[in-house]
């Protein structure tokens, strides 16, 4: 993109107006305690109604229930989500895709002749600061320098993306 903008400066609210098509002076989690109301509907809820299957997987902490992300999700796998501190740390990439992957493979497997839509959000949070090197990745870009290094988890993370879309 030449111009591409976040709806806010951190990630909750980003996430709520994402899912919403809110701006996010219009909805209520602008707190990091806060919670994204019920009475806003979301994505997943709005393809639900007309027959979508929803997932949605990832490690980040806003993802676990208590704030409101999840509303419309009919499956959502928050089984690597970590306290925050511990999910800068985590390096999920990978399993976040093979999540998404074996969803997917679910999808095709038990849904049979499911010719419904679906609809799957996968989240990743491995470019984001404290950034890591991966062998095989990073020394491509260099690991000296904090720049050099978002670039490796970039990468790293396109790598994992690119497994899910195959």
């Amino acid at each position: 993109f030449l111009a591409a903008r976040s709806a806010s400066p951190w990630t909750l609210p980003s996430l709520a107006s994402l899912i919403t098509s809110m701006a996010s002076s219009t909805h209520e989690p602008c707190r990091f305690n806060a919670r994204l109301p019920d009475s806003f509907l979301t994505l997943a809820e709005h393809l639900s109604g007309p027959g979508f299957r929803t997932a949605a997987a990832g490690n980040h902490t806003f993802l676990s229930q208590k704030f409101g992300l999840h509303q419309g999700f009919q499956h959502l796998d928050v089984s690597l989500v970590q306290e925050q501190l511990d999910s800068h740390l985590a390096v999920t990439s990978p399993r976040v895709s093979a999540m998404g992957i074996e969803w997917l493979e679910a999808q095709g497997r038990d849904g049979g002749g499911d010719a419904r839509p679906w609809f799957l959000w996968l989240h990743y949070f491995d470019p984001h600061a404290i950034y890591q090197k991966h062998p095989g990745v990073s020394e491509r870009f260099g690991t000296q320098t904090e720049s050099q290094l978002y670039d490796g988890e970039i990468a790293f993370t396109d790598r994992a993306i690119g497994d899910v879309l195959g």
